[in-house]
């Protein structure tokens, strides 16, 4: 298994992506990811910048190639709202967002 940089080896070494918290502003993605695997799988995007690769691999938890890319596009989707709201400061957007209210039906899930 071969892991992309250096960064990323002494992350996976070290186990970072376990127990590591989010940047502040993405926190309210927790919201969207409720369950042990879904948490795992930001932690483990945001580590490893995106590549969800060897996921089942490193952490363990068995899950489809096809529910990883659900749930990476559930993330980009969300990304993506969240970044347009901002662009056009749309606070009513952004304050769904944050508390976990906006429904993402129409996101792919």
């Amino acid at each position: 298994m071969k892991v992309s940089n250096p960064s990323n080896e002494l992350s996976f070494l070290a186990g970072t992506f376990f127990d590591c918290d989010l940047p502040g502003e993405k926190s309210y993605l927790f919201k969207y990811f409720r369950n042990g695997v879904q948490k795992q799988f930001l932690r483990y995007y945001f580590t490893f910048g995106g590549d969800t690769r060897y996921f089942v691999d490193h952490t363990g938890h068995q899950c489809s190639k096809r529910w990883l890319r659900m749930l990476k596009r559930r993330l980009e989707a969300l990304e993506v709202v969240h970044c347009q709201a901002k662009d056009n400061l749309d606070f009513s957007t952004l304050a769904k967002l944050k508390s976990g209210k906006y429904k993402y039906g129409m996101l792919g899930d």
